[in-house]
Order: structure tokens, then C-alpha cells, then sequence
């Protein structure tokens, strides 16, 4: 999968795969970072 977040500081999605909530964001040090909340 590949995701342009140029003109987005998040993405928020719920993943199907465990039904939860998920967040992909840039980091300020230009890294990407996921968080998947329990």
C-alpha cells in the first residue's frame, strides 16, 4: 500500500484486521509513525 500524507498531518482508519482504531502521521523528524490504539 502506498499513502501520499504530503497535504495530510494524519490518517485516521479502523483496521480490519483487529477492529481497532489507527492513526498514520509524519513526525517532525520526517519519519511516519502508526499508532494502533487498544
Amino acid at each position: 500500500m502506498k499513502m501520499d500524507l504530503e497535504d495530510l498531518p494524519a490518517v485516521v482508519f479502523k483496521n480490519i484486521n483487529n477492529d481497532r482504531i489507527n492513526i498514520v502521521y509524519y513526525r517532525k523528524d520526517g519519519n511516519i509513525s502508526w499508532v494502533d490504539y487498544n
